[in-house]
């Protein structure tokens, strides 16, 4: 897939594929893939508001790859919105030990952004 965006002639049109594509959500390997391709080569291209949806989706996708399968599917309308998404983890207690430190430093990154956003 890297290879056929990367030969896109027209670099307009490949951020087309992948927003729309993204849009869709197609599954969340390809959410992951797809969140993290536009932050990498379009990040310049889209809009202040459209780039916080993408991270956001991106950490999104990071926090539901790091749980057993069986448990990503119930999270995963959730994806857009990881700090909802950590939260409901948490209360549910599906956070084994071991990714506790990692869900917190995804809510530390949440926050920090959002505070940086706002001044």
């Amino acid at each position: 897939l890297v290879q056929l965006l990367e030969g896109l002639s027209d670099l307009t049109l490949g951020l087309e594929v992948c927003e729309h594509a993204l849009d869709r959500r197609p599954g969340l390997a390809a959410c992951h893939f797809l969140a993290n391709y536009l932050t990498l080569h379009f990040h310049s291209q889209v809009s202040p508001a459209r780039r916080r949806h993408i991270h956001d989706l991106h950490l999104g996708s990071k926090v539901l790859l790091t749980l057993p399968p069986g448990a990503r599917q119930d999270y995963f309308p959730l994806l857009s919105e990881p700090l909802l998404m950590l939260e409901q983890l948490l209360m549910n207690l599906k956070v084994p030990p071991n990714y506790c430190c990692y869900c917190c430093y995804c809510c530390y990154c949440i926050v920090n952004k959002n505070i940086k956003r706002n001044m």
